[in-house]
């Protein structure tokens, strides 16, 4: 019976690959793993592992990943074993990189291998930006508002992703939104967002250009008088508040003084 149950171990196992994953969505410019298992019916390692693409012939290639090839691309990694992992990883993925994986496996002879066809299918979509301005569609100003947000529809635009924003390449804030309050020309720029987690994506280039207001001479004189009004205006404001505020206090004082007096008056009579 022992020696049955290990020869039913060894001849009862099926040639077969399992994705784990059948659609796999990824950010351009990320890092994927398509993750794999696979299994045959010899108690012994395979001998060759390919990676295939729908562009090409499954069965016979070429193969974007092959390790009996000196001429592997290094975006494409093979992380699985010879045992039972064929995992396989596609760095910095590309819009061309779209389409379904296949793995395929070799051992010593001829007729030992398998191609496990039903495959993982990959999908690259871009990092979206949103940009909402106070001031509807116009150019932005000085004093405007502007508000950006990162969206990554791999998940739905779903809040869980951490995003990095960059201004002219340099990073300058976390999170999924960019609020840019009473904005100036120092403001002006080129910003784009990250998915923190993969430092190789990139939304596309939001340029922020923040009309400067320019006066004419008359102009600046003009704004400076009515700037000039304005805090006289706030100045004699204070002042008559102030002055209220004491002549109150005096009239509280005198008819005290009085009640007091008309006491005493009363009270000597």
């Amino acid at each position: 019976i022992l020696n049955f149950l290990l020869l039913c171990g060894i001849l009862c196992k099926e040639w077969k690959v399992d994705y784990q994953l059948k659609n796999i969505c990824a950010v351009k410019g990320s890092s994927v793993v398509i993750p794999c298992s696979f299994d045959h019916p010899y108690n012994k390692k395979v001998q060759s592992v390919m990676w295939g693409h729908e562009r090409n012939n499954f069965y016979e290639g070429p193969f974007i990943f092959n390790s009996k090839s000196v001429d592997n691309t290094s975006r494409f990694q093979y992380i699985g074993d010879t045992i039972n992992n064929c995992s396989f990883r596609v760095d910095q993925v590309e819009h061309n990189d779209t389409g379904k994986y296949v793995f395929r496996f070799e051992m010593n002879l001829p007729d030992d291998k398998w191609t496990g066809i039903g495959g993982s299918k990959l999908d690259i979509v871009d990092l979206k930006t949103l940009v909402t301005k106070t001031n509807g569609n116009g150019t932005m100003k000085e004093g405007d508002s502007v508000n950006l947000t990162c969206i990554n529809s791999c998940n739905g635009g779903d809040l869980s992703s951490a995003f990095t924003w960059f201004k002219n390449g340099k990073a300058i804030s976390e999170g999924r939104a960019l609020y840019l309050s009473n904005i100036s020309s120092t403001t002006s720029g080129n910003y784009t967002c990250s998915i923190t987690t993969h430092k190789g994506t990139s939304s596309e280039v939001i340029n922020i250009n923040v009309e400067r207001e320019y006066w004419t001479q008359d102009q600046y004189f003009k704004k400076q008088r009515n700037l000039r009004q304005r805090k006289l205006i706030l100045q004699c404001t204070r002042c008559l508040n102030e002055l209220n505020s004491c002549i109150t206090e005096a009239l509280s004082v005198l008819i005290l003084s009085c009640h007091f007096d008309l006491h005493n008056t009363d009270t000597q009579m």
